[in-house]
């Protein structure tokens, strides 16, 4: 009996304690509104941005779902964000495309910013990716966001990626 107490409240307490760990963890892969000095994005539902981000990308999210088959260790759609000081949009859009054919092409204005938005296909270990860059120019830098797709899941990814596009504003 001296044991049973004891015994019954630690393993309520690793019940408590894990169900808080799985509330965060899904928490974390919900849609999420980004705002930065720099920038603002939607994060969709699906996605996480990781600890720690690769040097150069001020955002950073990938989705939690992988590919299939050969593509099977390549995140279903990966975003960045990178800024450009002292940049004009026609420089990092010269070194966005190149060695790539271009898709599609938009150029235009967000507010009185300038932007352009490029897609072209790109492989990565075997396996075809949709790629979306948007530029957009504003006091003298340029912020770039870049979204990758696996296109075997276009029908999954379009609206996340869209999402993403759509909400991009840089500041």
């Amino acid at each position: 009996m001296e044991i049973l107490i004891p015994g019954l409240l630690l393993v309520a307490l690793m019940v408590y304690a894990s169900t808080k760990i799985k509330k965060n963890a899904a928490a974390a892969y919900e849609e999420e509104r980004i705002e930065k000095a720099e920038y603002s994005i939607i994060k969709p539902e699906g996605m996480i941005i990781p600890v720690g981000s690769n040097t150069g990308v001020i955002f950073e999210a990938y989705s939690r779902d992988f590919g299939i088959d050969e593509a099977g260790e390549i995140r279903q759609i990966t975003a960045e964000i990178r800024r450009h000081p002292d940049a004009e949009i026609n420089e990092i859009k010269a070194s966005v495309i190149d060695g790539f054919e271009i898709l599609d092409e938009t150029a235009g204005k967000t507010g009185v910013h300038n932007t352009v938005q490029i897609e072209f296909l790109k492989y990565e270990r075997g396996a075809e990716r949709h790629e979306t860059v948007k530029l957009i120019e504003s006091y003298g830098a340029v912020t770039e966001l870049r979204v990758s797709a696996l296109t075997v899941h276009d029908d999954i990814n379009l609206s996340k990626v869209a999402t993403m596009l759509d909400s991009f504003r840089a500041n």
